[in-house]
């Protein structure tokens, strides 16, 4: 039986939120039943998510608007890179409210796994407002960074969502940057990205990107989505994870001393990690 899943996306800056939603989409194992955006033009996160999704073959997947702003008001007004890849002759089929559509799912199916690729904004407001649907959910977070000071991107936008959903009792696998890191596409994964066929969109997405990073797209997220049907591809420890939420450490995750609230990653396969991406998105042609 496929694993229920929803995605909680600010696709449209780094490419690997686009990689991740085209490697659900192409997963078997994975029913998505919603993809929500979050963080600043969530209006152009939809587009996008509707758009590679369609591409896919999954424009049955509903895609909501989540919250714009963070926990204490901040609101990015940036234009993701990737939207100079929308069209203004196309249409999109976005719902208005991604927190109400989360609420409902996460109220009324069982077995429900949330997977944030983006700063965990949605995910706060919605425990802020139900902190009963915690312990019904399954949550695995890409974010954060366990065995060196280092502040990751997610956490530092919205650390107070993070800190919610560490006390919230929920199931929570953090994927941090301590394996992250080490999945990075190569040359030969970008070369076949760029041929398929099926890819278009994808790839179009890519150069988008590519003008404004000098490097292979690494797999932040893609390896988040894959941890929801292959937890092997990881070795995870318990650990009880706090985060900062004062300067000049912002969004620094810590692990300290106590009863657990997370399983966070320590290892990854990378190689085999790899060759499944490879596998499910970018060698097949139909």
């Amino acid at each position: 039986m496929a694993h229920k899943v929803i995605i909680d996306t600010d696709i449209g800056d780094d490419i690997d939120d686009a990689l991740a939603l085209a490697l659900a989409a192409l997963s078997p194992e994975l029913e998505i039943l919603a993809v929500t955006t979050v963080y600043g033009r969530v209006d152009l996160r939809a587009k996008l998510a509707v758009k590679l999704l369609t591409s896919l073959g999954k424009d049955d997947v509903p895609v909501a608007r989540g919250s714009p702003s963070t926990l204490l008001g901040y609101v990015p007004s940036h234009t993701p890179c990737q939207a100079e890849a929308l069209s203004s002759k196309e249409e999109y089929e976005i719902a208005e409210d991604g927190l109400a559509l989360m609420e409902e799912l996460m109220d009324t199916e069982d077995n429900l796994t949330v997977i944030t690729l983006g700063p965990l904004s949605n995910i706060g407001f919605l425990l802020k407002k139900r902190p009963d649907l915690a312990k019904k959910t399954r949550f695995i977070v890409m974010g954060g960074c366990f065995f060196e000071n280092r502040i990751e991107y997610n956490i530092r936008c919205d650390p107070e969502a993070v800190a919610l959903l560490l006390k919230s009792g929920a199931d929570t696998t953090m994927v941090g940057l301590d394996v992250t890191l080490k999945c990075i596409m190569s040359d030969t994964m970008v070369d076949m990205l760029k041929k398929n066929p099926r890819l278009y969109v994808l790839k179009n997405y890519l150069e988008a990107w590519s003008k404004r990073a000098k490097h292979n797209p690494i797999l932040h997220d893609p390896l988040t989505v894959a941890i929801s049907f292959k937890e092997n591809l990881v070795e995870t420890i318990p650990a009880k994870i706090t985060v900062e939420l004062s300067e000049p450490n912002r969004g620094l995750t810590k692990i300290t001393k106590g009863e657990f609230n997370a399983k966070i990653c320590v290892e990854v396969n990378a190689q085999r990690f790899l060759q499944l991406y490879t596998e499910r998105v970018l060698a097949k042609y139909s």
